[in-house]
């Protein structure tokens, strides 16, 4: 037995273990306890701590709202990832201007439904103008190994990008309505209403929300009193 040991490459405290087993089970109990006693006594390989900070053109956007942001941050004290992420907005803050809230989704149910929540590891960052509020939302996975192949590797940049947008002033698209356009259907002629099947612009009014367009109806009436005017892109 010790010789099949040896040519197998065992440690001399496994060799020395199975040297006096009599049974098939009697070895397979023996090398396994030996093989963990070994591994408990080898130091153990822990991975260093994720950390993230906001860049100097991240505090420079922050530092030039013209309002004051809240970073609402919507993640489980059971994950990684929130540690990381309060990290990051706390170096953000300290440009001024921004707040972080912790909140749970489901203990503070009704801010979530405010800002359309509907997921752990949800990020608002909000700004608010007098009566007037405007938000922008990033998503991330509250898991550690997920979050480092998902955005956390971008994380900064990804908030410049959201902080740009919630900084700049919208862009208004005027859809003139009242003529029979497709965007307002219930205006045309009832004889065309008829013959055409209806159509509706659900997807050309959500793409230019997406792109960060305030959309307004322009009727009959308004058209008669003045264009609104726009200002320069």
């Amino acid at each position: 037995m010790i010789g099949t040991c040896e040519q197998r490459g065992w440690s001399r405290d496994v060799r020395r273990c199975v040297s006096g087993v009599q049974t098939a089970t009697d070895l397979a109990t023996c090398v396994a306890s030996t093989l963990d006693d070994g591994a408990a006594d080898k130091p153990k390989v822990t991975q260093p701590a994720i950390t993230l900070t906001a860049s100097a053109a991240a505090k420079q956007l922050v530092a030039g709202s013209p309002e004051p942001i809240r970073a609402l941050v919507f993640m489980p004290e059971t994950s990684e990832v929130k540690g990381v992420v309060k990290g990051y907005f706390a170096s953000l803050a300290s440009a001024g201007k921004l707040t972080l809230e912790d909140h749970d989704r489901l203990t503070d149910a009704g801010l979530a439904a405010k800002y359309r929540v509907v997921r752990d590891g949800t990020i608002i960052l909000a700004r608010s103008a007098g009566a007037s509020e405007r938000s922008q939302a990033i998503v991330i996975e509250i898991d550690i190994d997920q979050g480092v192949r998902d955005k956390l590797p971008h994380f900064d940049r990804e908030v410049r990008s959201v902080l740009a947008r919630l900084l700049r002033e919208p862009h208004i698209a005027y859809v003139t309505s009242g003529h029979g356009e497709l965007t307002d259907p219930d205006t045309q002629p009832a004889g065309k209403k008829a013959a055409l099947s209806e159509r509706r612009t659900t997807m050309f009014t959500k793409r230019l929300a997406d792109l960060d367009y305030q959309v307004k109806d322009l009727g009959p009436t308004d058209l008669a009193n003045a264009i609104p005017a726009t200002r320069p892109w």
